[in-house]
């Protein structure tokens, strides 16, 4: 990774193409800026087995001005995966980050719809955005990121989830007209929704791109695809099954970017370190 990095290159996430007919193949995505250059370092720790030790390795990098990617696990000989925590920082940005956990149950259908989007609010409203679910110890915590760089507020909308890519496309239209960027689906209650969020004072706006599946292509023809929208200034956010078409069909492409700003998928890999 750090190789890559000081080339310029960005990891992305692990993704998986699984073009028909053909053995899927898993390969690690990574992306560079054409328009601001600049490298990127990385650094790994431990998992830890409660909050607080968890939280005060994540300052401890944060304060080094690098913040967290996500949990990574890797082949160690033929035994067991090894898991370590990743963390990204950038030569063009100086900022440092801090973290908060808040423990949300045994699992978000413990949550109601009103008392999560509180929380997720409530920490926004601090300028500490929602990074995404994350195990410490026994029990999921929500995870949350403040960047020196970034101040917010935040603010956050949970809407129903949509089964079909006519009804995603325009709910994710609509919500990037109103400055909300799509971060993606979870249950919440037991009830599948779709999470977006405003950052206050981004003078950039919200763009969104649903398009046909590249992960169901040829590795190939898929890099062709991602660079081709890479060069509209589309980030790949990542791949999202709807349940009321044809599977195999289903799979919408969302491609986010919004010039200087930070793309973030944080329920599920990619994201713009």
């Amino acid at each position: 990774m750090n190789e890559r990095g000081q080339a310029g290159y960005a990891f992305v996430s692990d993704v998986v193409f699984t073009p028909t007919a053909t053995v899927p193949a898993v390969r690690s995505l990574f992306v560079t800026n054409l328009t601001t250059p600049t490298t990127y370092h990385y650094a790994m720790t431990r998992g830890a087995s409660d909050a607080a030790t968890w939280l005060a390795a994540a300052n401890d990098q944060g304060r080094q001005s690098r913040v967290y990617k996500g949990p990574v696990q890797y082949s160690v000989g033929s035994g067991v995966g090894d898991f370590r925590e990743l963390f990204v920082g950038r030569a063009d940005k100086v900022a440092t980050f801090s973290y908060a956990a808040v423990g949300i149950g045994t699992s978000l259908a413990d949550q109601t719809e009103a008392s999560f989007l509180a929380l997720l609010n409530g920490q926004g409203g601090q300028g500490r955005p929602f990074r995404g679910v994350l195990q410490l110890g026994s029990l999921p915590h929500a995870l949350f990121v403040g960047d020196s760089s970034r101040p917010g507020p935040f603010s956050y909308r949970l809407l129903p989830a949509q089964s079909t890519r006519a009804d995603f496309t325009a709910q994710l239209e609509a919500q990037a007209a109103a400055g909300f960027r799509f971060l993606g689906s979870l249950a919440v209650g037991g009830q599948g929704r779709a999470l977006f969020q405003q950052e206050t004072g981004d003078p950039l706006p919200v763009t969104v791109v649903v398009a046909d599946s590249v992960l169901v292509r040829g590795e190939v023809a898929a890099v062709e695809a991602l660079n081709v929208r890479a060069s509209n200034g589309d980030f790949y956010l990542g791949d999202f099954v709807l349940t009321g078409t044809t599977a195999g069909a289903d799979a919408a492409q969302v491609s986010v970017f919004s010039g200087g700003s930070q793309p973030a998928h944080p329920l599920s890999g990619p994201a713009w370190p």
